[in-house]
């Protein structure tokens, strides 16, 4: 078939142009791993000189810091193996000095070059120093924080927003009563609260205009079904603006409310004792005032009966007497007070009790 269009021929492909260009090192090696061709990228990673280093083999050029793994990654690329993300660490020298400075990580694949006349690979190598230290300093910080979320007194619970527990620490396992293995993936956090509980931890959370609710008083559940009262302090996660998972630290009441309550009854207990003091006191104060003219009456009522003669008076002077002896009871009674005792009485919420009070209390008598 003919046609009136001249033909074209396609431009020439220029090899070392097109690797000239490329941002990642490549390397093309012949038999025992001889360098065939290498552009500048790959030179600055390999640290050598790109036409010095043609012909020299790969392991001449090299200066790896960890020779075993670099040995058992020669042996792979002298077999002609593909491989996929291989990491060579090669130690760093300085221009000037000729001191080793630090190394350089670099991820290298390869694979052979299908239809040549000869085996030969092409090596790709990228430098991941900085991408893997910034790995390990994530490592390390998420291995910190977990230590210090295992650390923590306080339980420690995560969850996405469907309900499934994320975190569980060692704090939580002991207030809640579970391994950590059951609760992740095993029980909602809507099952570590009772009644509707959950729920309201998410309304608390969604109505704070940061997302947080701080020493919020509340009840879990253990597994023994035990509703245990808990400091909650809470948080949602948001990424992007978007709600993804809550955090929360528990603290556990019960051994505060217990030591409160039991001050609140030491507390009680003093104000009673002062109180009883206080009782104590003013009722010795009256029975020692009162003895004095108590003494004086009695003393009087007695000569009056020697004088009188007349039966009506003397009788009068013997109901005096009845009352004086009575008055001298009472006064008795106050300087006996040792407790306060208190009853009814009409017109008045509550009085003193004079017989209950000045009664030795039954843990006071000592037997005979």
């Amino acid at each position: 078939m003919s046609s009136d269009a001249p033909d074209i021929a396609a431009p020439a492909v220029d090899a070392a142009a097109v690797l000239a260009q490329l941002a990642d090192g490549v390397v093309v090696l012949g038999p025992r791993l001889v360098i065939r061709a290498i552009n500048p990228a790959a030179a600055r990673l390999l640290d050598c000189d790109a036409t010095g280093c043609i012909g020299r083999t790969l392991p001449e050029v090299i200066d790896p810091a960890d020779p075993l793994t670099a040995q058992l990654l020669l042996r792979e690329l002298r077999s002609g193996a593909r491989v996929r993300e291989a990491a060579l660490s090669l130690r760093v020298m300085s221009s000037r000095t000729d001191e080793d400075v630090g190394t350089r990580t670099l991820s290298l694949s390869a694979g052979p070059i299908a239809g040549a006349s000869e085996p030969q690979m092409v090596l790709s190598l990228r430098d991941v120093t900085e991408q893997r230290r910034r790995d390990a300093a994530l490592r390390r910080t998420r291995d910190f924080l977990e230590r210090l979320v295992e650390a923590s007194a306080d339980a420690i619970v995560a969850a996405d927003l469907s309900g499934r527990v994320l975190v569980f620490n060692r704090a939580a396992e002991q207030l809640f009563g579970l391994t950590s293995e059951v609760a992740i993936g095993q029980v909602p956090v809507g099952g570590l609260y009772p009644d509707d509980g959950a729920r309201q931890v998410m309304r608390w959370l969604r109505e704070s205009p940061d997302g947080r609710i701080e020493a919020r008083r509340c009840e879990i559940r253990t597994i023994s079904g035990e509703r245990v009262p808990v400091e909650l302090s809470a948080a949602l996660l948001r990424v992007a603006g978007r709600e993804e998972a809550t955090v929360g630290l528990m603290r556990d009441l019960r051994e505060r409310d217990r030591v409160e309550s039991e001050l609140a009854r030491a507390r009680e207990a003093l104000l009673e004792s002062e109180r009883a003091r206080a009782v104590t006191a003013l009722a010795g104060a009256a029975a020692h005032e009162l003895n004095q003219p108590l003494t004086v009456l009695s003393g009087t009522l007695v000569l009056l009966r020697r004088r009188v003669v007349d039966p009506a008076v003397l009788q009068r002077l013997e109901m005096l007497g009845g009352e004086v002896e009575r008055m001298a009871e009472i006064v008795a009674r106050l300087a006996r007070i040792t407790r306060v005792r208190t009853t009814s009485y009409p017109g008045a919420s509550e009085i003193l009790d004079l017989s209950a009070s000045s009664q030795p209390a039954l843990d006071d008598q000592t037997p005979v």
